[in-house]
């Protein structure tokens, strides 16, 4: 082989390898490029379902808030309604007292006859 047929092959080879770097160097930002945006994806797809996580919690707790509320609530009126009807019970017993005192007292005071 001849000193030029050699540098030609040389050269060849240069350029070959040089036209290889560059497929690499392509193929390493095509893969990066895809391997952000399937990144981004995920981070997408990650907040998405926390997202909805979170809203199903949320949901879930005002859910039982609101059926402690009304139990509560409920419990309340129960109450309310024994206090009435034992107070509504004791209305007349008292009212009599009260009369009787009341006709008790006016008796007790003398009369300016009795002076």
């Amino acid at each position: 082989m001849r000193k030029g047929e050699a540098l030609v092959k040389v050269k060849e080879a240069e350029a070959e390898v040089q036209e290889m770097k560059k497929r690499a160097t392509d193929e390493k930002e095509r893969i990066l490029k895809e391997a952000k945006k399937e990144v981004l994806r995920i981070q997408d797809e990650s907040r998405r379902k926390a997202d909805e996580t979170l809203r199903g919690r949320l949901d879930a707790g005002k859910k039982e808030i609101e059926v402690k509320t009304a139990t509560i609530l409920e419990q309340g009126r129960q109450e309310a309604a024994v206090i009435k009807q034992k107070g509504e019970a004791k209305i007349d017993p008292a009212v009599s007292l009260l009369l009787k005192r009341f006709e008790e007292g006016v008796v007790a005071v003398p009369s300016e006859t009795d002076v």
